[in-house]
């Protein structure tokens, strides 16, 4: 009896890839948190673990979390230290190898957790960013 067949392999690598991120960002349970017009994080009990001083911020992924100010992008820690500085104008969440997509002037850039681009315009090490369309995986593209 057959229970998988060759075309659910992409989705089925796909619900693995968001669950494992999922279960990575609720690792140290900080959330993000709005206080009028500004953005932080706080912890499971509401607890303001890092004031509220950005326009919009994404989920820690691999003890990084995307902050934007004044429209340009950047990544803190999990103690709000400015581990990556805001310097982009977009970029997407850290992958399972430490890497993550980021746009400069139209130019995308493979950076690394420390902020050092490592490839320009190549896949970037099984990090993920989402399309109009789907997603795309180091340029092969399932369109869900």
């Amino acid at each position: 009896m057959k229970l998988l067949s060759k075309q659910s392999y992409p989705y089925l690598l796909l619900l693995g890839i968001f669950l494992s991120a999922e279960l990575h960002a609720q690792h140290g349970i900080l959330i993000p948190y709005r206080k009028g017009q500004l953005w932080g994080f706080a912890d499971t009990s509401l607890k303001i673990r890092i004031i509220p001083n950005y326009d919009s911020v994404g989920f820690f992924y691999y003890d990084r979390a995307l902050v934007k100010l004044n429209h340009k992008v950047g990544y803190i820690n999990q103690l709000g230290e400015e581990i990556i500085p805001l310097q982009f104008d977009r970029a997407g969440s850290f992958g399972m190898f430490g890497q993550a997509y980021a746009y400069n002037n139209g130019k995308r850039h493979c950076i690394n957790r420390m902020g050092e681009d490592e490839r320009e315009l190549a896949g970037c090490g099984g990090s993920y960013e989402i399309a109009d369309w789907g997603i795309i995986i180091d340029k092969k593209k399932w369109k869900i």
